[in-house]
């Protein structure tokens, strides 16, 4: 998928003075929009394959009149911090200073708040504190932090098994490292402090988000994913809307950083939607 359109202004720069994250903000050619986006990366290994991805969603959202920031949390791509300092409340709070940092810079109208997997998680944990949010859309949200643990775990023990077995082959190393499979304080080569791990593992999302009066969609591509509640409408909350895109192949991607891919059909179908509901 390549962008077509006229080229947005693009601001890349730091923010905050203390442990200062990275942003790039995007503004479209002509009249913006009254909403302005931002997007959260997902985290780890999964921050590398899909940033192309939110390369094209930010230019998608542009051309259809959006400002859009996105941002790297505390200790991860180009913001400042280590992984000993990682959490899930830190990097709520960087949430929160994207959104102020984009209201500074674009003015105080509404915002559609967008993630993928621990990226929408982190920002429907900060959601409720955002005043002028229109809109939450979570793409393959973690709503159960013990499977997801459970599977970067699995996914660890498969990356090492194999390369054990490529290291035991004719003409390989033979390589003792890889004999016994550990995630350890490591998972697919990002480093996993057992702070965060413990913090994740006792992590649950609940949806729709009680006591936030938001129009929420529930972006669904993955075939193996946990259960998602029902969409319809709480008493205390705004519309939970759900939208089921699956894509078999695009989960497979942890063997060749090489063939990462953009998918295609899930971010039109984000922009369609951010763009129906935002003005």
């Amino acid at each position: 998928m390549t962008y077509q359109g006229p080229p947005p202004v693009v601001e890349p720069f730091f923010f905050r003075s203390e442990s200062p994250l990275y942003g790039y903000l995007l503004r479209p050619q002509g009249r913006p929009r009254s909403t302005a986006a931002i997007l959260c990366y997902p985290w780890g290994d999964e921050y590398t394959r899909f940033h192309r991805a939110f390369r094209q969603w930010s230019l998608l959202l542009a051309a259809e009149g959006f400002c859009v920031l996105r941002f790297d949390f505390s200790g991860i791509g180009d913001s400042a911090g280590q992984p000993a300092g990682w959490s899930l409340s830190r990097w709520r709070d960087d949430v929160l200073a994207a959104v102020s940092q984009l209201r500074s810079r674009v003015g105080p109208g509404p915002l559609a708040l967008c993630g993928l997997r621990l990226g929408a998680t982190l920002g429907a944990m900060a959601a409720p504190s955002i005043p002028g949010l229109r809109a939450l859309l979570l793409w393959d949200p973690i709503c159960d932090g013990a499977l997801y643990v459970q599977e970067l775990g699995q996914l660890q023990q498969t990356m090492l098994s194999r390369a054990h077995a490529l290291a035991r082959a004719p003409g390989g190393a033979d390589d003792d490292r890889f004999a016994s499979p550990d995630p350890g304080d490591e998972v697919l080569g990002f480093p996993f402090p057992a702070t965060l791990r413990s913090e994740l593992a006792s992590l649950r999302l609940t949806l729709p988000i009680p006591h936030l009066p938001v129009r929420t969609l529930l972006l669904r591509t993955r075939p193996d994913q946990e259960p998602l509640p029902a969409a319809g409408q709480a008493s205390d909350a705004g519309t939970l809307e759900r939208l089921e895109v699956p894509l078999p192949e695009a989960w497979q991607w942890q063997e060749a950083l090489a063939r990462v891919l953009v998918p295609t059909r899930v971010v039109q179908q984000a922009v369609s939607w951010l763009s129906g509901v935002c003005p």
